[in-house]
């Protein structure tokens, strides 16, 4: 995310060709990072399995993190059509893919968020509440 966000924030002005390429790239290995985080995330012994085995009222939160990776993933790859677009890449289009970058930016926050909350709902354990 890092990179993305450093890639999309550099100097584009009269380097936009340069700059699309690296934001490009950086995207690619984003899109690789987030498709091991689905793949393991979402098997069968994956972690969102493992968290409604441990608690089963906590399906429908899985379930939102796992419609979150089709849209965060399709994101990526609306933002990678886009820079593939020699007409999009002028001073607006790189306005617009940076707008795009900020938005994924947020969703992938948001989703990792979720996640965290997710885990420790599952596995926090109230212990005074046990005494």
């Amino acid at each position: 995310m890092g990179d993305v966000e450093r890639a999309a924030a550099a100097a584009a002005a009269n380097r936009i060709a340069p700059w699309a390429i690296s934001l490009r790239e950086r995207l690619i290995r984003l899109l690789a990072a987030f498709d091991h985080h689905i793949l393991v995330t979402e098997a069968d012994d994956g972690l969102l399995e493992e968290v409604v085995d441990v608690a089963p009222r906590l399906a429908h939160r899985a379930n939102q993190l796992r419609s979150d990776h089709a849209t965060i993933r399709g994101l990526i790859e609306k933002v990678v059509t886009e820079l593939d677009r020699p007409e999009f890449l002028d001073e607006a289009g790189v306005g617009q893919v940076r707008e795009l970058i900020l938005d994924l930016l947020h969703q992938i926050g948001h989703h990792r968020h979720l996640g965290a909350d997710l885990i420790y709902q599952a596995y926090n354990v109230d212990i005074e509440a046990s005494d």
